[in-house]
């Protein structure tokens, strides 16, 4: 009976060790390590997406383990800087960026602006149904400005939760915080140039904001184009 004991005793603590290294924590916010494979975890997408060489999919969502870097998918342990990476709403930039936060919170996907020592970091995923997952390196966080309510800046580029507005010009483009009378929580981020308007990542037609209760000519004499 001892002997039973100990082996089973034995078994049990080999079967946890084996588990602890089948998912390795490496970064407590986002980076985990699988046997060989380094990856990034992001939630959602299980439902919509299939598993690929890029990524793989469990209950707990998006495992990716590769990333995009100059064109070309690369893998996550040879761009990414394990120590310092994280979601740039955790950084102390997003926490003194003087935004609407409450805006922010309701309308700001966290996962897809990421940063590390080197790079900012896009992630969007399923757009529309979409079986698709955008993650790549936008380059030097330097050139990184978080607007607020999703939107962001690089360079020329204007991008909403993680997804460019491939239309707008980022010259001219603000975010104003505007009623909605359809949206429960009040206001709604709109983002405006000096070309169109734009609800999240489309432009708006005056019938989309009508229904959104929001009169055109408020927002352009909110952004100063009136």
């Amino acid at each position: 009976m001892k002997l039973f004991s100990k082996l089973f005793l034995f078994f049990l603590i080999m079967l946890l060790s084996g588990a602890q290294c089948q998912s390795t924590i490496l970064n407590e916010n986002l980076v985990n390590q699988s046997s060989s494979k380094l990856f990034v975890l992001f939630e959602g997408g299980s439902g919509i997406l299939h598993d690929t060489d890029k990524y793989f999919l469990s209950p707990q969502g998006i495992h990716m383990t590769q990333v995009q870097h100059r064109g070309r998918w690369r893998s996550i342990k040879r761009i990414i800087s394990v120590d310092t990476f994280d979601y740039f709403s955790n950084t102390e930039d997003y926490k003194q960026n003087q935004i609407n936060k409450e805006l922010d919170w309701n309308f700001h996907d966290y996962q897809s602006y990421l940063v590390d020592e080197k790079f900012i970091y896009i992630f969007a995923c399923c757009n529309f149904g979409e079986d698709s997952v955008d993650f790549r390196v936008l380059g030097g966080a330097n050139n990184f400005n978080y607007l607020g309510g999703g939107y962001a800046l690089y360079k020329d580029a204007v991008y909403f939760n993680g997804r460019q507005i491939e239309s707008a010009d980022s010259q001219t483009f603000k975010v104003i915080p505007v009623i909605s009378k359809i949206y429960k929580l009040g206001f709604i981020p709109v983002g405006v140039d000096k070309n169109n308007v734009y609800l999240y990542e489309k432009k708006a037609s005056n019938e989309l904001l009508v229904k959104h209760g929001i009169l055109e000519k408020f927002v352009l004499e909110q952004s100063g184009r009136l």
